[in-house]
């Protein structure tokens, strides 16, 4: 295998567990915790924003992202039409529209 492809695969897993997870944790524990100290929770998402958490994340998210697509677009160029009409590339593709999403999702309900 393709030694790109290998290093692109291992970004793309990475960074996704890291995504997830980061994201799993600030909603089920981090955000509940800091609504619970009411207003002393702003300086610990202040403390957050000055490390880098609005930074890091959406990085993550984005190296994910393109890895993942040029995943897709590695396969689609090596195998060609049979492996786009297989099952498996239809599921990569749901798994694509929906990182899309959550990715805009989150970018625009944060930042804006």
């Amino acid at each position: 295998m393709d030694p790109i492809f290998l290093v692109m695969r291992l970004l793309h897993v990475c960074f996704g567990v890291f995504w997830v997870g980061v994201i799993v944790f600030a909603a089920t524990m981090l955000m509940p915790s800091v609504r619970d100290t009411g207003p002393d929770g702003g300086k610990v998402m202040l403390a957050l924003l000055r490390r880098g958490y609005m930074t890091i994340l959406p990085v993550a998210a984005l190296l994910t992202i393109v890895s993942g697509f040029w995943m897709y677009m590695k396969l689609m160029s090596t195998i060609g039409p049979v492996w786009a009409g297989s099952m498996s590339a239809r599921v990569y593709g749901v798994g694509a529209v929906a990182a899309v999403v959550a990715f805009g999702l989150g970018f625009f309900i944060v930042r804006v």
